[in-house]
């Protein structure tokens, strides 16, 4: 019995170790770092809107909310289903760009920045300027690994710079033009009637060959962020694999070392350390 019990902790040890060993190497604890796998980040550049017409009220189901917070909404979805791949590149503009987020990998930043920060205190009054908007976006997405960017544009289109795109960056793969705001009516502002420049809007998505979605009441489909969206798990293998061998093992074997109390008690000699031997000397 002491040598099975010693080949039983062996073998329990042996599979819990490796049981550990196969777990931390394949689910590592999970730490932020800045920059993951150059062969699988994307690189997400957000440019968002931050011009006074975006707080007219005319988005949304009813027609009630704001162009800003009908914009906010749906890049907080589009964030709810990106992937831990993804870095974020965010850049608010009106008459000028601001960077705010470069190369983040926290969506918790951004959505702090959506919902939280007065980017428009940052911002000094004028003209809304989407052309220098778009050339800053272009610009920060230049060093970014060829294939590996994806741009977001959220806007009414209402400038007075419309924005000429030159020579897209080998990084930029897919862009997304998401219009917001009533495309037929528009409301007062600055003198001028705002609405969603829709015309305005799919010349830029033919510039930067991407696609554009009238967002002002429908989400981003997952089709058109598929290659953002989390990474399909791994296949589930239905072969012996040394993994399984060992949890079956250690599975197995703790049931028997609970057993073993219950085997002495029953199969074991009834020998006792210091006890007497049953035999009785008859005198004669």
């Amino acid at each position: 019995m002491p040598a099975f019990r010693a080949l039983t902790v062996a073998g329990l040890c042996w599979s819990l170790t490796f049981l550990l060993l196969t777990s931390t190497l394949q689910h590592p604890l999970k730490i932020d770092t800045p920059h993951g796998p150059d062969d699988e980040t994307q690189e997400l550049v957000l440019l968002l809107d931050y011009s006074p017409s975006m707080l007219l009220e005319d988005s949304g189901e009813e027609g009630l909310t704001s162009r800003r917070d009908r914009m906010a909404t749906v890049i907080s979805s589009v964030l709810d289903r990106a992937g831990p791949q993804v870095h974020y590149t965010l850049i608010c503009f009106y008459t000028r760009p601001l960077p705010v987020v470069q190369s983040a990998y926290d969506k918790a930043i951004v959505r702090n920045v959506l919902n939280d920060l007065p980017i428009e205190r940052a911002m000094s009054s004028g003209k809304t300027d989407l052309d220098a908007a778009m050339t800053k976006a272009i610009e920060m997405a230049q060093g970014n690994r060829p294939g590996s960017t994806t741009l977001i544009l959220a806007t009414d289109g209402d400038t007075d710079n419309p924005p000429v795109v030159g020579e897209l960056p080998k990084a930029l793969k897919h862009s997304l033009v998401l219009g917001v705001g009533d495309t037929k009516v528009g409301q007062a502002i600055d003198g001028h009637l705002s609405r969603q420049d829709e015309d305005l809007l799919k010349d830029l998505t033919e510039q930067l060959k991407g696609r554009y979605l009238n967002i002002n009441k429908e989400q981003v489909p997952s089709t058109a962020i598929s290659h953002l969206l989390s990474s399909p798990s791994t296949p589930i293998h239905t072969g012996w694999t040394l993994a399984r061998v060992a949890y079956t093992l250690f599975i197995a074997l703790t049931a028997l070392y609970a057993l073993l109390p219950v085997a002495q008690e029953y199969f074991g000699s009834h020998w006792r350390p210091g006890g007497r031997l049953g035999i009785e000397v008859q005198g004669g």
